[in-house]
């Protein structure tokens, strides 16, 4: 950092080539009781009766998040009851029929992510029996993403999509592209590994979108950002990911960045590689020992400095901050020193590795004062930190 000195002045707030996560809406379900006769979907219900309803926008929001947190792993109990709330829905009367043909292609939406497309080609044709559409003539697809959706082959569902989206379908005195289209073909390149085409869709879409859509397809975007800006096109989509990035996926990245870090001895694997960085002091002693444990901001600190070092980083700077912020006692006793960040203590086994990675800017205080050691690390915030260890001098 330039016409800056001492670690005092080092210490400033993230800059603005750090990634801003957007968090993706949850929404809890709980075990809820259906309606009986009369009673509206937020009244009371009595026990044993079922699930309880959702709104259509509700309903959207889960289907998406469900979609893009998960991946391919779609949770199939959550997607159930999100079936079964939906179908509480339809059970009431809905006089308007845009409504209603809303209604069905959700479900359907629904119905396919829980892996019934049996049921979800049942909720197409009913609307398309409301709108009339392929038997009136002129009549408008009530249901065009769920349609897309059902097509079994990808290569087609890719090819529908893109037409789908073309400008000329969608006059602007209409609202244009629906937003949504363009998002599900943004999911649909990135299963193409199409990351720059992606990026693009989701740009033009998501500021269209109502807030809490526009979180749930949030971290597919940053996903995408992560292949195109940060420029690691080995990186396993699984790491490149807003959620928190496993101990696992952390190892997998630095052997990406760096395969002679560490040398393993036999067969190669996670759990192999996890002990191996444990045994060459890479992790923390309170590092975790399960390949599937979720990778904390201290657990990046080691194997960062050491790939640092490798790169022709001085050794000393593992003591240098211990000695700029320590006192000698002297007649052998332990140095004592008082840290400049609250929550990284002098003692800690990180402090200098964390101090000198801070004020050459791979790391941050995520909030102008702490370190957060504990703070669980995403893939992209990890990714970003490799990228800015490629460009420290």
């Amino acid at each position: 950092m330039k016409g800056k000195t001492g670690l005092e002045k080092e210490l400033t707030p993230p800059g603005s080539l750090c990634i801003c996560f957007l968090a993706a809406c949850i929404f809890f379900f709980t075990s809820c009781l259906s309606l009986s006769p009369g009673q509206s979907a937020q009244g009371q219900r009595e026990e044993g009766q079922g699930p309880e309803a959702i709104s259509i926008e509700e309903a959207e929001i889960i289907l998406v998040r469900l979609k893009v947190q998960a991946g391919s792993r779609v949770d199939k109990a959550e997607s159930q009851r999100l079936v079964e709330r939906l179908a509480t829905l339809r059970r009431e009367k809905a006089s308007d029929q845009t409504y209603a043909m809303r209604l069905y292609a959700v479900s359907g939406e629904a119905y396919l992510l829980s892996g019934d497309p049996v049921s979800a080609k049942d909720m197409l044709r009913r609307a398309d029996d409301i709108s009339g559409y392929g038997s009136r003539p002129m009549a408008v697809d009530p249901a065009p993403l769920l349609r897309v959706l059902l097509v079994p082959e990808r290569k087609k569902r890719l090819s529908l999509m893109e037409s789908s989206v073309k400008p000329v379908l969608w006059p602007q005195a209409s609202g244009g592209v629906p937003p949504r289209l363009q998002c599900e073909l943004g999911l649909l390149y990135m299963e193409e590994k199409r990351f720059k085409d992606a990026l693009s869709l989701f740009d033009m879409a998501l500021s269209r979108l109502p807030e809490g859509l526009r979180e749930a397809y949030a971290p597919a975007r940053e996903s995408c950002f992560a292949y195109v800006q940060i420029g690691i096109s080995e990186i396993n989509a699984s790491i490149a990911q807003a959620k928190p990035l496993s101990l696992g996926l952390m190892l997998q990245a630095l052997s990406l960045e760096s395969p002679a870090l560490i040398q393993q001895e036999g067969e190669a694997n996670p759990r192999s590689a996890l002990a191996a960085y444990h045994e060459a002091g890479l992790l923390t002693k309170e590092s975790g020992k399960d390949t599937g444990q979720s990778a904390l901001r201290r657990d990046a600190v080691l194997p960062l400095f050491a790939l640092y070092v490798q790169r022709g980083a001085p050794k000393t700077l593992a003591s240098k901050y211990s000695v700029r912020y320590g006192v000698s006692p002297g007649m052998g006793l332990p140095r004592t020193g008082k840290s400049p960040v609250p929550d990284l203590a002098y003692e800690s086994e990180i402090f200098d590795e964390a101090l000198a990675l801070v004020e050459r800017e791979v790391m941050e205080l995520p909030d102008g004062k702490n370190f957060m050691p504990e703070r669980e690390l995403s893939g992209l915030e990890f990714l970003e930190m490799l990228k800015k260890l490629s460009k420290v001098k």
